[in-house]
């Protein structure tokens, strides 16, 4: 679990994104959109919008492609 939330941190500080990690969660506060939440746990990891939720069962090429588009 905390490799996940490492890989997603870097991502986030790579793309200097503002976020904020709290224990197995990180909220996401784009500059264009709302905010994002991410809640990892062991069996599964979820990014929430106020619209809509992702479910992820693995930090990979499809959950940065889903996180970029709603960061970007």
């Amino acid at each position: 679990m905390s490799n996940h939330i490492n890989l997603i941190e870097d991502y986030l500080d790579i793309n200097h994104v503002e976020y904020q990690s709290i224990e197995n969660n990180i909220e996401i506060y784009p500059l264009e959109n709302d905010l994002i939440l991410i809640d990892i746990n062991k069996d599964r990891i979820l990014i929430k919008t106020q619209e809509q939720e992702y479910f992820f069962y693995d930090v990979n090429k499809d959950f940065f492609k889903k996180l970029e588009k709603l960061i970007f």
